[in-house]
């Protein structure tokens, strides 16, 4: 048959053209494949180019995208050795909190404290069950935080309050104090020493872990001052344990007051130096203490004389917080109390609208003031007070930290 017949006939020619395909259809393929590719490869519309730049931004997205969910779950670069999740905080911080915790370290090998729980000595840890009384546990939270009176306590108890869901407001500077101390954080803020032993464990490996430090002098002042000087009669224990000591030891004289104070929310319970137990209302504790006024000389006096014998109030953090045993994911200073604060709450991933209280402007520390109040006291009574405190003196110096 002729090209003209062919090319005459449509039909004749379609049926040609389909025998051919199928005899050479590997061919075709192959030249079809070539003609598409080189098509997309060489040319230079914008539109294409455009095109295959999205198809790229799309695979960067997806790979950024796992990089934020691996960071969700803790697997990020952005961490530290306890394993806190930092990406949220600034990179400054974090390397402050880093050297901290390395300082805090330091001190514990210069001091022979290095005695290593890390959550695993279970025997050490039921030794020590008594004393985990200030290691405050959120469990909604995951979180440990171990309170140092006047290191900010009240504020740091109204936060947690507000992680555990207590709160009904996160203006928590309305929760009175009285409030906070003997009635909330006892309901609903459980101390890891009423944990089992393996709870402990798992709390102290799992959980996210905080304490901070104060210059010891400057929180001697700050007991002094708030707890004797201008609010005497709302801490009676306190006056109690003082006072006494102070009549009879520096003064001379029988003081006549309670040997005994059990605080309580709206009242207290005591002993009287006859042996009579008392129970009273707030608001006659002046008629048990009469015609009190114990100097700031007289109160550190009292301290020095009373080594390894503290209260709550004035033990150095490292008595009760147990830093040389206890890796702490965060090393807080009272310095730096608003910052610290904020970013444990970001780490936390805390409602944005939850801020930890600011200072009282009349609270903050200033020279003047410890100036002002140490000024009258003897270089012996401050260099035994150095002495006793010289562990928490070096802890809490984070001055070259920047």
């Amino acid at each position: 048959m002729y090209l003209t017949d062919i090319m005459a006939s449509p039909k004749i020619y379609l049926k040609c053209c389909m025998c051919t395909l199928l005899r050479h259809w590997k061919m075709v393929t192959v030249l079809t494949l070539y003609v598409v590719a080189h098509y997309f490869l060489f040319r230079t519309d914008t539109t294409v180019n455009d095109g295959m730049r999205s198809v790229s931004d799309v695979f960067v997205t997806a790979a950024i995208s796992r990089e934020n969910v691996s960071g969700m779950n803790g697997a990020t670069p952005a961490t530290v050795a306890g394993g806190l999740t930092m990406s949220s905080v600034p990179i400054q911080w974090r390397e402050k909190i880093k050297l901290r915790r390395q300082h805090v370290k330091d001190v514990c090998r210069k001091f022979n404290l290095t005695h290593n729980l890390d959550g695993k000595d279970l025997n050490f840890l039921g030794h020590i069950a008594a004393s985990l009384g200030n290691l405050l546990v959120v469990e909604k939270a995951k979180f440990a935080f171990c309170y140092v009176p006047k290191i900010a306590n009240t504020n740091w108890k109204r936060t947690l309050l507000a992680l555990a869901g207590a709160l009904n407001t996160y203006d928590i500077r309305k929760v009175r104090a009285r409030d906070v101390h003997y009635e909330l954080a006892a309901k609903y803020i459980k101390p890891l020493n009423q944990y089992s032993v393996d709870d402990r464990k798992h709390i102290l490996e799992t959980y996210k872990k905080a304490m901070f430090f104060r210059n010891p002098l400057e929180r001697l002042l700050s007991v002094f001052r708030n707890k004797i000087e201008n609010k005497p009669y709302e801490h009676p224990e306190i006056l109690s344990l003082v006072g006494n000591y102070v009549m009879s030891r520096f003064r001379g004289v029988k003081s006549g007051f309670p040997i005994k104070i059990e605080r309580q929310k709206e009242k207290i319970l005591g002993q009287m130096p006859s042996g009579k137990t008392f129970e009273a209302d707030l608001k006659n504790i002046p008629d048990l203490f009469p015609s009190i006024d114990i100097t700031f000389d007289e109160f550190l006096r009292y301290v020095t004389e009373h080594p390894g014998k503290y209260n709550t109030h004035w033990a150095p953090p490292f008595t009760t917080c147990f830093p040389c045993q206890i890796d702490y994911d965060v090393i807080g200073s009272f310095d730096t109390m608003s910052e610290d604060a904020e970013n444990i709450l970001k780490i936390l991933n805390a409602d944005p609208a939850l801020k930890f209280p600011p200072e009282d402007a009349g609270k903050i520390r200033t020279v003047s003031v410890m100036r002002d109040y140490y000024h009258n006291i003897s270089k012996s009574t401050i260099a035994q007070l150095q002495q006793q405190y010289r562990i928490d003196i070096e802890m809490s110096n984070f001055a070259d930290i920047k």
